[in-house]
């Protein structure tokens, strides 16, 4: 992740303050391999949690905002909009409505 770049390893006095059980879970949780199935999965977990949440902060979940737009820019990298026959592939609206859907909750 960009917190062990070597500009922010070196500030210190931040460093001293940092709770390293939390940056372990925040790291695992960023793991880039798998294309992020860790977070995945907590965002999944997260938005299962906030659906049953009593208290209007517990509902509140932010999925990390340019993951979600790198599988919108795959989805459209991958997919083309129109068939050969130059109808609308409406499979890459059914896809894009699948990612809507599971990055918000």
């Amino acid at each position: 992740s960009g917190m062990n770049l070597s500009p922010v390893a070196r500030l210190k006095k931040t460093w001293s303050k940092v709770k390293t059980a939390k940056f372990d879970v925040l790291e695992h949780h960023m793991d880039p391999s798998s294309n992020f199935c860790n977070y995945r999965t907590a965002l999944q977990g997260a938005a299962q949690r906030s659906q049953m949440a009593h208290s209007s902060r517990e509902k509140i979940v932010i999925p990390v905002f340019n993951l979600f737009i790198k599988d919108i820019y795959f989805l459209h990298k991958i997919h083309t909009n129109h068939l050969p026959n130059g109808q609308i592939n409406f499979k890459v609206s059914s896809l894009l409505q699948c990612t809507i859907n599971s990055n918000s909750t």
